[in-house]
């Protein structure tokens, strides 16, 4: 499939990247801000405790994962076995993203399928990059753990398994591990060909989540 999408589109991974640093920027962030105002009001003595103990685990996922990345490098001994534990992690990652397709139940057809396209594409970046790092073992398995992670995630979101405090942990710590993908593999290092792509991710995800933001207050 994505040799198809690279026979008509050849930068579009790229623009995934850009996609993503969008999704953290003008999504996930704001969400861990809004996660962590309640914690402001539920301690009211406390204002900065909520948003602390957030940002806290989008550290503690940023330096995990920063971690899982020098021990996957090609001089380390055993890189082969941490770049599948730095890419099967990402099954959580699914997960949080099948349950924020789901939980909004009362969205129009239009917004939701421009949500499923933003998921769909985002995923589809990062699922480009596993296959490049591990092709034989994203086709036989984590292609599978994958997609069983955004069915766990749709279907907890939609049924309401999840509470709000796990999700806004999960997601803070996943947050900080997407960070680190973006910059380590997803944004290009030099101006070249990728900078107009990279950009165009940007700038579309900025187009949809105004869109779609817009469209629910109306």
């Amino acid at each position: 499939m994505s040799r198809r999408v690279t026979g008509i589109w050849p930068n579009w991974s790229t623009a995934a990247g850009g996609f993503a640093v969008g999704y953290v920027f003008l999504l996930l962030l704001p969400k861990l801000t809004i996660v962590g105002n309640k914690g402001m009001e539920k301690w009211p003595e406390y204002p900065m405790l909520g948003l602390s103990v957030i940002y806290l685990f989008v550290l503690l996922g940023f330096v995990s994962y920063w971690i899982i990345d020098l021990l996957s490098g090609d001089d380390h001994p055993n890189h082969s076995y941490w770049r599948r534990i730095q890419s099967t992690s990402f099954f959580l990652y699914n997960v949080l993203m099948g349950e924020l397709l789901a939980t909004d139940h009362n969205s129009t057809p239009f917004v939701f399928s421009l949500t499923v396209f933003s998921i769909l594409f985002h995923l589809a970046g990062m699922n480009h990059l596993f296959n490049h790092w591990h092709p034989n073992f994203f086709i036989k398995r984590m292609r599978w753990i994958m997609s069983l992670g955004l069915l766990i995630g749709a279907m907890g979101g939609y049924f309401e398994v999840f509470s709000n405090k796990v999700i806004g942990l999960a997601t803070a710590y996943m947050g900080g591990a997407i960070l680190i993908n973006v910059i380590y593999y997803e944004m290009p290092r030099k101006k070249g060909h990728n900078t107009i792509p990279f950009l165009s991710g940007i700038m579309g995800f900025l187009v949809i989540i105004t869109l779609v933001r817009y469209l629910m207050q109306h």
